[in-house]
């Protein structure tokens, strides 16, 4: 790691306390204003654990009313960015690729992969714009 690196990790450090809190309010107005929506699975903080929220994380099931894929159109059309979940690794083409490769069914992966979506979740996100990308799931939820 380069130096230049390291020292923006270190001035990173000294501000997590503030940037934490800060996700967790975003996730926490993600989560007021999409609790009722139908077919959207939110993520989910045990008692036991502190959630960060590095990303605000929801899985469209059928119930929603269209696919995963569909509602990132509708809020992309809107000029909300997402992203999907991370690819499984058992379906990394470069891994596949790879001598002494076995492919071994991961139905959990699979499926979290079709259908989970990354909302935009910057630590600094106001709540006028979580609140306008909740109205645009909710308008897309409702046809």
């Amino acid at each position: 790691m380069p130096g230049f690196v390291a020292a923006l990790g270190l001035s990173q450090l000294r501000k997590i306390d503030r940037i934490i809190e800060e996700k967790r309010r975003v996730a926490h107005r993600y989560n007021a204003q999409l609790k009722d929506v139908a077919g959207l699975h939110l993520p989910v903080e045990e008692e036991w654990a502190l959630n960060v929220y590095w990303m605000y994380a929801v899985v469209v099931d059928e119930g929603f009313g269209m696919s995963r894929d569909e509602l990132a159109g509708s809020l992309q059309a809107a000029g909300i960015q997402t992203r999907t979940f991370f690819c499984p690794m058992n379906q990394q083409p470069v891994l596949q690729a790879q001598k002494g490769y076995r492919a071994v069914p991961a139905p959990v992966a699979d499926s979290l992969w079709e259908t989970g979506l990354y909302l935009p979740s910057a630590w600094n996100l106001s709540n006028e714009n979580i609140d306008h990308i909740a109205d645009v799931i909710r308008q897309a939820s409702q046809g």
